[in-house]
Order: structure tokens, then sequence, then C-alpha cells
């Protein structure tokens, strides 16, 4: 597994606790794949990747991606697994979340609100 390919775009990068793995562990969000690593040793600075998710994989349901965060925790459900991590703050997990959706979607929060608008107003 190559670490970041050419084409992608580093968007946003954060060490998260990701359950599954006992070490803290740095997610990478690119323009199409979220990448978990962790540190090879207890006083080594190279990185191993131990999950990745493709943006693609990420499932939808009635057009809403199926992400969600309760606090600081984002479940992530792809076509073949669900992932689970923990952020360091509400604001931090609320941010990923809205970036991972404007990759996949092409729109920001305000955008998908507006076309809500007349569904929610009878108009």
């Amino acid at each position: 597994m190559e670490k970041i390919e050419i084409d992608e775009k580093i968007l946003y990068e954060v060490l998260v606790k990701y359950i599954g793995n006992k070490f803290d562990t740095k997610l990478i969000l690119t323009d199409k794949r979220i990448i978990f690593e962790r540190k090879k040793g207890l006083f080594n600075k190279q990185y191993k990747i131990v999950d990745e998710i493709n943006i693609s994989d990420i499932r939808l349901n009635k057009n809403k991606l199926l992400i969600k965060n309760t606090g600081s925790t984002v479940v992530i459900e792809a076509n073949t697994k669900i992932y689970k991590f923990v952020c360091g703050s509400v604001i931090e997990a609320k941010l990923i979340i809205e970036e991972i959706i404007k990759i996949k979607t092409g729109e920001n929060l305000l955008e998908r609100s507006l076309e809500r608008m007349p569904e929610l107003y009878g108009e």
C-alpha cells in the first residue's frame, strides 16, 4: 500500500483514537480516501497504514451519507466495514464530517440547506 498517490491532495490531518487500535492514530483525509496510520515503533518516526477508506465506498441511504457522530465519536459506514474513531473534540469531528460530505457530494452545508428550504416550507 502506497501512502499518498501523486494525484491526491491532503485536505485534513489530525490525531484520533481509532477503535481497534490501542495506539494514537493519524487520520489523513485526502480528496479520494481516508487513511489511518500509526507509528511503527515507540521511538520510530515512520508510520504504517492501519486502515483506509475510499471516499467512493462510503454508503448512501436516500441521498444521505451514512456518517454519524455522537459527541466526538465518528462512525462511517462503508460498503464492506463500519469504521469508528474518536476525535479530540466535537468541533473537530464535525469538521471532518463536513469535509467528507463536501468531497462526496460536491456541496457544503449551506448549499444542502438551501436545497431543502422549499421542502420544509412547502413552496
